[in-house]
């Protein structure tokens, strides 16, 4: 992962949090900050926060020059029941990156991700799975709390 964090675009006025993404190394960064993020989940969202569910995923989806979704945002809530799993994807379109400073992007990656488990705490709810909803709650504020330092 070290490439993308390294990875050298244009500064504005020599403040490197204006870094402005480019269309070449927008998904690299989205990605970058996710994996990141999802660092921190692991250390903080470790309890047992439902009854059987045993894995939640937000998988990330980056328009740009090979992928072009249609959308952003949220979509696709899915629980596989065999697995035990709820997924939901969080979709980022070329207009919401191109051009956005690091600080810009860090913070849509966040509130995206906020979104994406506001979503997933309905379900779970409606699926009467959730059973530590106020730990869980803490523990997602840590961890977008230390990912935006």
């Amino acid at each position: 992962m070290g490439r993308f964090e390294n990875h050298k675009v244009g500064g504005i006025n020599g403040n490197p949090n204006k870094r402005t993404i480019r269309r070449s190394t927008g998904g690299r960064y989205i990605l970058a900050y996710a994996k990141k993020l999802n660092d921190y989940f692991k250390k903080y969202i470790v309890g047992e926060y439902f009854k059987s569910i045993a894995k939640i995923a937000i998988v990330s989806l980056v328009s740009g020059k090979i992928w072009g979704f249609k959308s952003q945002g949220v979509e696709n809530l899915r629980y596989l029941k065999k697995t035990k799993t709820l997924t939901v994807d969080l979709v980022f379109s070329q207009s919401q990156w191109l051009n956005a400073d690091l600080n810009e992007l860090s913070e849509m990656i966040a509130q995206g991700t906020l979104q994406c488990f506001g979503l997933m705490i309905k379900k779970t709810e409606k699926l009467g799975e959730l059973i530590q909803k106020e730990s869980l709650l803490s523990d997602i504020d840590k961890a977008i709390s230390e990912f935006m330092r």
